[in-house]
């Protein structure tokens, strides 16, 4: 089951797992164009968690292991004094207070074997800059979560995060950026590690933090660069 459906590394991980014969769940505020009948569209509000609470228990009722990759999310940049309210608002809904409304969800289901991987681009102290303060709380918040929740959850719902970096999405400066020296992923290996991550059997990665952002040293510069 995917959250941010509607995203480039969304599609690209359905493609995989549909490849895998996995059957894949899609979760966003967009409705398809195709009218996928597996696909629920939400506007992450009380309502929404209500027709998400019913979405989850349909599925769960038909498989015997879920794995979930959320990776919903909605970019604010700028000073303080500069941030559009709205958009501030989704921009914190969807990075932290959701994610903790889907494990309280998850926690309730009687279900054993559940992945859950959050999907985040850079943590640490390098997301404390200029411009980035609502990301900064987004990022390491859901790292903070990923720690706190599996100790919460324990062995019955398995909570991952792995940071990214920056990862080609299609954005304008891709190339630019690229020849300039920075480190952008390609779309392919980062779905590659994602799926990976969410259909592991492996014990010590069902519960982890992966960093693979290391290589982004001036995040500062990123922003005032490039977004």
């Amino acid at each position: 089951m995917i959250f941010g459906y509607s995203s480039r590394l969304s599609k690209v991980l359905k493609e995989k797992a549909t490849k895998q014969k996995y059957t894949v769940y899609g979760v966003s505020h967009v409705q398809p164009s195709n009218g996928n009948m597996l696909h629920i569209s939400i506007d992450y509000s009380d309502e929404g968690l209500s027709q998400l609470e019913g979405f989850l228990l349909e599925v769960v009722a038909k498989h015997q292991e879920i794995s979930i990759v959320y990776c919903a999310s909605v970019w604010t940049s700028g000073k303080l004094g500069e941030y559009d309210v709205s958009k501030l608002s989704t921009t914190l809904k969807l990075g932290l207070s959701f994610p903790v409304f889907l494990l309280n969800l998850l926690a309730k289901i009687s279900m054993s074997n559940m992945q859950v991987v959050f999907v985040t681009g850079v943590l640490g102290d390098r997301t404390a800059c200029r411009g980035a303060l609502p990301y900064a709380l987004v990022s390491n918040g859901s790292a903070q979560l990923t720690v706190a929740a599996s100790q919460d959850l324990g062995e019955e719902v398995n909570v991952a995060l792995i940071a990214l970096g920056l990862f080609d999405k299609g954005q304008e400066f891709t190339e630019k950026a690229r020849s300039e020296g920075v480190a952008i992923h390609n779309i392919e290996d980062v779905a590659d590690v994602v799926f990976m991550l969410a259909t592991t059997e492996n014990p010590l990665l069902k519960s982890c933090i992966i960093d693979t952002s290391i290589t982004l040293f001036n995040y500062e510069k990123i922003i005032s660069e490039y977004y």
